[in-house]
């Protein structure tokens, strides 16, 4: 039986799935959410209701100041009081019957809105719960950074990062603090800085070996981060390891292609799936990085090459890549089994898409929201389903979007900033039952 919660006070735009009833509050026209209470029906307010313990029906019974209110009206405004009452109960016992029926409820929810409207930027889960934003542009490179609480949908400023920098990567370490590296600022940057969650301050590491934007960086089971690919002006071949023991980074093996955009996955095996990207060409090839030896091997090619997709690793091991560009943006989604090492096609995608995010969901599907098509930033979501292999649409976000963030944080979805031809401060949450 789905269990139906009121909203945080926070959270205050529904979007309902399983019906077209919506409660929308007023927003302006850049998105920003304007803080109010919601609306409870206060045509109800005279009517309580409570659920016996004992039977499971619900029983509803009026206070006794209604009686003496509809006593002292006139006979022909009680026939008026009556069918209203009626029609209100009614519309209560079909309301209940709805939201405990064993039918999931799917909504998006508007939290608090960030600070500071951005895309291209960085979202980490940290241990205390909070999010940290970093980074992004607007129109420039931003050095802010800020803090989400899942707890009371707030936004607030944290310390600035040294250097602005956006299409750079952020990683939560072991130790709970996080390394931010590379990125634009201007020019193309190799230096690196860490944030000390408990503090709420940066300091600046070791920087790069080589400077780059639009490159993939990974937590590795031992604890160190590999950073791949990416471009200063060419596409990259080169891949480093920092060690958060010593804040020093070492080169490790070149892959084999130079490649930008492309997507990096750790397997459960430890291993870690490279895939597509771009280098005068759309990729389709993929490669493994083994920590262990710190070398590349080959593994089987995608069908389609692609930049700018998604890849998800999916709780029965195997990677689901989906959208991206290749001389059109792409609908195809594609399976990689670390077993076989062999790549499989699955069901496309409902709409094409690129600069869109996936989240695998505590239930093993998989949300992808947003993006464009090249021509439209889109609202809408779909679901994969990996028993299925196939889509299907879900309840659309309320603000069009791509180059967000997308992230699991207590089992919803939030998902932040981004461009809609102009960057976005407002932020929501995927919650379903």
């Amino acid at each position: 039986m789905a269990n139906f919660k009121s909203p945080h006070p926070s959270l205050s735009v529904w979007s309902i799935e399983k019906s077209n009833v919506s409660q929308h509050q007023n927003r302006d026209g850049k998105g920003h959410h304007k803080n109010s209470a919601l609306n409870n029906n206060q045509w109800f307010d005279h009517v309580r209701n409570e659920e016996s313990t004992q039977s499971k029906t619900r029983r509803y019974r009026l206070p006794i100041y209604f009686w003496r209110i509809f006593s002292s009206k006139p006979t022909c405004l009680k026939g008026l009081l009556l069918g209203v009452l009626i029609g209100g109960l009614i519309l209560s016992v079909i309301i209940s019957l709805w939201l405990t029926s064993t039918d999931s409820i799917t909504i998006w929810l508007m939290t608090g809105s960030m600070n500071t409207a951005r895309e291209s930027h960085t979202a980490s889960a940290l241990l205390n719960g909070k999010v940290l934003v970093t980074g992004g542009k607007n129109p420039g490179s931003l050095s802010s950074a800020e803090l989400y609480d899942p707890a009371t949908g707030n936004w607030t400023a944290t310390g600035n990062m040294n250097m602005a920098r956006t299409h750079h990567t952020a990683s939560v370490l072991t130790n709970g603090n996080v390394l931010a590296c590379g990125g634009y600022n201007v020019s193309v940057l190799s230096s690196a800085e860490l944030y000390d969650f408990a503090t709420e301050t940066w300091t600046t590491t070791g920087s790069m070996n080589m400077s780059r934007g639009y490159f993939a960086a990974s937590v590795l089971t031992n604890g160190k981060v590999l950073v791949t690919g990416g471009t200063n002006g060419i596409a990259l071949k080169s891949a480093e390891l920092y060690d958060p023991a010593t804040r020093i980074w070492t080169t490790t093996e070149n892959m084999y292609f130079a490649r930008n955009k492309h997507a990096a996955s750790v397997l459960s095996n430890g291993k870690v799936l490279i895939t597509g990207g771009f280098n005068s060409i759309y990729l389709k090839n993929a490669e493994l990085y083994d920590p262990a030896t710190g070398t590349w091997t080959t593994t089987g090619n995608m069908s389609t090459g692609r930049e700018e997709h998604t890849a998800s690793v999916l709780n029965n091991g195997k990677v689901l890549v989906s959208g991206g560009y290749n001389a059109g943006v792409l609908r195809s989604a594609e399976l990689y089994d670390p077993v076989t090492e062999t790549w499989t096609v699955t069901g496309n995608m409902s709409t094409a898409r690129q600069q869109h995010r996936a989240t695998l969901l505590p239930n093993g599907k998989v949300l992808v929201s947003g993006g464009n098509t090249g021509s439209v930033y889109l609202n809408s979501a779909e679901l994969y389903d990996p028993t299925t292999g196939r889509w299907t649409t879900t309840v659309s976000m309320n603000f069009a979007r791509a180059r967000h963030i997308s992230l699991l944080v207590n089992g919803t979805v939030l998902v932040s900033g981004g461009s809609n031809g102009s960057s976005l401060s407002s932020a929501e949450m995927y919650c379903c039952s």
